[in-house]
């Protein structure tokens, strides 16, 4: 009998970073360098330490990396990351729909 769990339709980084036609590498630079800043692009969640997306998520990234522009890497503070107020507080949340 084949086991037919369903899995939510979580993205990975690489798959947010296609969709957008860009690099997983630039991705991380730009989600790295907002959340040390002005949080715009943090519409992620977190299964386990990764970040994933949900496609209402990936779409407001995407409507906000198009509205926001880029910063050099050397912006970057070197300050610990902030919690961004539209971000999950508890980063293991969406381990809920793991099974």
């Amino acid at each position: 009998m084949a086991n037919n769990v369903l899995k939510p339709d979580f993205m990975k980084i690489s798959e947010v970073a296609d969709r957008l036609g860009m690099s997983r590498r630039w991705l991380e630079t730009r989600l790295k360098t907002d959340e040390n800043g002005e949080c715009v692009l943090q519409f992620h969640k977190y299964m386990g330490r990764s970040k994933v997306w949900e496609e209402n998520d990936y779409q407001a990234l995407k409507e906000a990396v198009t509205n926001t522009p880029s910063k050099s890497t050397h912006a970057m503070k070197s300050s610990g990351s902030v919690l961004c107020p539209h971000q999950e507080q508890d980063p293991t949340s969406a381990r809920k729909y793991v099974h």
